[in-house]
């Protein structure tokens, strides 16, 4: 699992490198202990990463492939960053209600 993670962050750190240098496509990267993976854009903002334990979308305004549906989103909240992975997915948003109102949404759900 270790492994795993380490070569996710160490792919996801040469794909911010790559991606701001404003290349289109895809690259492969060398994984460290083998293996390849491709890194690219994907039109929206985001970059995607597909290797050999799968593949992930980063950084995208928008709800991930996979986000359950009926999982309760307080009203007004917008998707402001994303990653979805085989795994699972996290989002964060951006919301006018404050630290309390959000809690007690979220307990209620």
């Amino acid at each position: 699992m270790l492994k795993k993670v380490s070569a996710l962050t160490w792919t996801a750190v040469l794909a911010l490198g790559l991606t701001a240098c404003g290349g289109d496509g895809k690259t492969t990267v060398e994984l460290p202990g083998g293996g390849q993976a491709e890194v690219g854009q994907d039109g929206e903002g985001g970059i995607t990463i597909e290797g050999p334990s799968g593949g992930v979308q980063i950084g995208t305004g928008r709800y991930p492939e996979g986000w359950p549906e009926g999982f309760p989103v307080p009203e007004g909240a917008e998707p402001v960053y994303s990653v979805g992975s085989e795994g699972g997915v996290s989002v964060w948003f951006a919301a006018d209600q404050t630290t309390e109102e959000l809690k007690a949404f979220f307990a209620d759900a």
